[in-house]
């Protein structure tokens, strides 16, 4: 909605420098009853666009619409009120499906559906049938990969932060653009919602999200020498110590990834800076990024870092840890209306 800015801004008459003359509304519009709509200015746009923050123009519009003319009276203060209420009612409600960590950290299973278009039907972890919509984003997944099922899964962490998580059978992922609510306003915090490739025979999956723990856990650790170890007795994980090629610094690590594995796992260097010594995961620090080198040699994944700003004599080990996933959300269903043994589970922060 573009309104004329003269029409409601103390704008002297014939003075309109450094002014526009029309400010952009965005509304947020629901069906109340009927034929009548109510419209309220969304609480995000409520400025000009064109100007500064310190100097935003709040404009807060409300109003009626009905293709049958201008409501009045008693009945117009109702659909108001109603309207009111039906926008401060949260689009999502709280989940019945949901997990709190060591932390206090609480994750929600939002729900689940076949990427096919907009009118597919949302289900619950067990297959029940839901009665609110988790993401309005109605854009099919292009399905390059005809012989796959694309789901799209979406869930809240409260208080908003990122977490890893796997999820059992998943063969690929595509992303969902945004979590949009009813109103196409997109939002970023708290939500997570992507889409995932599955083959079409497969009628349940295992998400695993989080950390169930505080403390990270140390397999194998090397200095000057590379280093190998069989995970769990079941997965090769190697190191190679820090080189430098052009005066930067490269950390190649390589590992047999597993979907099934009830660890978050981390690459980590050691770090003495002169002053304090400290574990830091090579994901997490500001002055690396990864380099772009990810390929499958001999069953491993490598993954190689390339660190920049660090002089390599600070570098004192490089190291593989591991601690366990938070919450597991087991044998979530693949099919609507069927459940194929559901349950959660919680790992405690003392597990060994």
């Amino acid at each position: 909605l573009r309104l004329k800015a003269r029409d409601f801004l103390p704008i002297p008459e014939g003075d309109i420098k450094g002014h526009r003359d029309s400010i952009l509304i965005l509304l947020n519009i629901d069906h109340i009853v009927d034929d009548i709509w109510y419209a309220r200015s969304a609480p995000q746009h409520q400025f000009n666009p064109s100007q500064k923050e310190d100097e935003d123009i709040p404009l807060y519009l409300e109003f009626l619409t009905s293709p049958n003319g201008f409501i009045k009276g008693p009945k117009r203060q109702e659909l108001l009120i109603k309207g009111r209420e039906f926008q401060q009612a949260p689009a999502i409600p709280e989940s019945k499906w949901k997990a709190t960590l060591f932390d206090g950290t609480v994750v929600e299973f939002l729900g689940i559906r076949e990427n096919r278009s907009k009118e597919s039907l949302w289900w619950g972890p067990d297959g029940s049938l839901i009665d609110y919509i988790p993401n309005y984003d109605t854009e099919p997944i292009d399905r390059f990969f005809k012989l796959r099922t694309i789901y799209e899964m979406a869930w809240r962490v409260t208080p908003s932060r990122g977490f890893p998580y796997t999820l059992e059978g998943c063969t690929d992922m595509h992303d969902v653009h945004s979590f949009i609510d009813r109103y196409g306003n997109v939002f970023y915090s708290g939500y997570f919602v992507d889409g995932f490739y599955f083959e079409p025979s497969r009628k349940a999956t295992t998400l695993k999200i989080g950390y169930g723990s505080p403390d990270w856990k140390t397999a194998l650790e090397i200095k000057d020498k590379e280093g190998e170890i069989k995970f769990l007795d079941k997965y090769r994980v190697m190191l190679k110590p820090p080189e430098i090629k052009k005066g930067e610094i490269f950390i190649h690590c390589y590992m047999e990834f597993s979907t099934l594995m009830n660890y978050v796992t981390d690459f980590a260097i050691v770090v003495n800076d002169g002053s304090a010594t400290q574990t830091i995961s090579l994901d997490q620090v500001k002055y690396r990024y990864r380099y772009l080198d990810r390929v499958d040699r001999g069953g491993l994944t490598q993954t190689v870092y390339r660190i920049k700003d660090m002089d390599i004599s600070q570098i004192e080990s490089v190291c593989f840890r591991y601690r366990p996933y938070g919450a597991i959300f087991k044998n979530i269903s693949l099919v609507p209306g069927e459940n194929q043994g559901f349950e959660i589970e919680v790992i405690e922060a003392d597990e060994k």
